[in-house]
C-alpha cells in the first residue's frame, strides 16, 4: 500500500545546518587567530632561542591539528545527527497519520456494523408486521366469506318466508271463500296411533291447546319467550310420543311462525291447517272415550 503524504507543512532544516556550519567556521577562525597570537608571543619571548621556537611551534601545530580534528569530528557528528533525525521525524509523522486513518476506518466499520444491525432489526420488525397484516387479511377474508354466506342464507330465509306468507294468504283466501255454514270443526284422534295428538289454536287472543281425547282446553297466552306458559307446555312434549296440529285463525297468522320455530327446535312433528275466525273446534275423541256421556263434560270449542 502506498504511503499517503501528509498535507501538513514540513519543517526545513537547511537553515539550522547553515547556522552550525557558520558557528563551526567562526570557532575555527577564532582558534586560528588565537593560535597566531600565541605564536607571535612565543616568537617575541624566545626570539633568541631557535630550539625553543621550534618546540613551541611544533606544540602549537600539534594542538591545532588535534583541535581541528576534534572540531571536524564534532561537525560531522552534529551534521549526521541532524540529517538522520529528519527521516525519523518524517516516519513518526507518517505512522501517526496511518494510525489516525486506521482509527477512522475502524470507527467507520463499527458505524457500518451498527447500521447493519439496526437494518436487520427493522427488517425483522417489518417481517412481523407483514405477517400480522397477512393474518388480519386472512381473518378479514374469512369474515367476508361468513358475511356473504349469512347474506345468502338470509336471502333464502326471506324467500322462504315470502313463499310461506303467500301460501298463508292463499289459504286464507280459500277459508274466506268457504260457505259460512261450516261453523264447527270436529277432530278425532287417529286410530291405531301411539302418538298423543294435540291441537294448537293460534288467534289474536293467543295460543290454546287441546289434547285429543281429554276434552280439556288450556290457554297459553301470547308470549313465547323463555319461562312463558307456551314454553312450559312445549317442554313436556317429546318427538317420539307427541304430534301437534296447528290451527291458524286469520287473526293469528303472524304468531304461527314463532310457534313453528319452537316446534322445529324441539323436533316435534306437526301439521298445520287454517280455520275461519268464527269456526268452533271440538274434541270428537273425548265423546267416544266416555262410557256415559255427560253434556257438561263434552269437549267444548277451543
Amino acid at each position: 500500500m502506498s504511503r499517503q503524504r501528509s498535507r501538513q507543512p514540513t519543517i526545513s532544516l537547511f537553515s539550522f545546518q547553515d547556522i552550525i556550519t557558520s558557528v563551526t567556521a567562526i570557532l575555527i577562525l577564532v582558534v586560528l587567530i588565537l593560535t597566531l597570537e600565541l605564536i607571535s608571543q612565543k616568537y617575541s619571548e624566545s626570539a633568541s632561542d631557535n630550539a625553543t621556537v621550534v618546540s613551541v611551534v611544533a606544540d602549537s601545530v600539534a594542538e591545532l591539528e588535534m583541535l581541528a580534528s576534534r572540531l571536524a569530528a564534532e561537525t560531522q557528528d552534529e551534521t549526521a545527527r541532524v540529517v538522520f533525525a529528519l527521516p525519523t521525524t518524517t516516519t513518526d509523522r507518517e505512522l501517526h497519520i496511518l494510525r489516525e486513518q486506521f482509527d477512522r476506518v475502524t470507527a467507520q466499520v463499527d458505524s457500518a456494523r451498527r447500521i447493519n444491525d439496526e437494518a436487520r432489526r427493522l427488517a425483522e420488525v417489518a417481517a412481523k408486521d407483514l405477517a400480522s397484516q397477512q393474518t388480519e387479511s386472512d381473518v378479514s377474508q374469512d369474515q367476508e366469506r361468513d358475511a356473504d354466506q349469512l347474506s345468502a342464507e338470509t336471502l333464502k330465509m326471506e324467500a322462504a318466508n315470502a313463499a310461506e306468507r303467500a301460501r298463508l294468504e292463499t289459504r286464507q283466501d280459500e277459508l274466506d271463500s268457504r260457505p259460512s255454514a261450516e261453523t264447527e270443526l270436529v277432530f278425532k284422534r287417529p286410530r291405531n296411533s301411539a302418538l298423543h295428538s294435540w291441537l294448537l289454536e293460534v288467534s289474536a287472543s293467543g295460543f290454546s291447546t287441546l289434547r285429543l281425547g281429554t276434552g280439556q282446553t288450556t290457554a297459553l297466552g301470547t308470549n313465547t319467550s323463555e319461562g312463558s306458559e307456551f314454553t312450559r307446555w312445549l317442554a313436556q312434549l317429546t318427538p317420539n310420543k307427541d304430534y301437534v296440529l296447528i290451527l291458524a285463525r286469520p287473526s293469528g297468522v303472524e304468531a304461527v311462525n314463532s310457534a313453528r320455530t319452537l316446534l322445529d327446535e324441539k323436533s316435534i312433528p306437526y301439521g298445520m291447517d287454517f280455520i275461519g275466525e268464527e269456526q268452533d273446534v271440538h274434541d270428537g275423541s273425548a265423546a267416544e272415550e266416555e262410557s256415559s256421556p255427560d253434556p257438561s263434560s263434552e269437549g267444548g270449542p277451543l
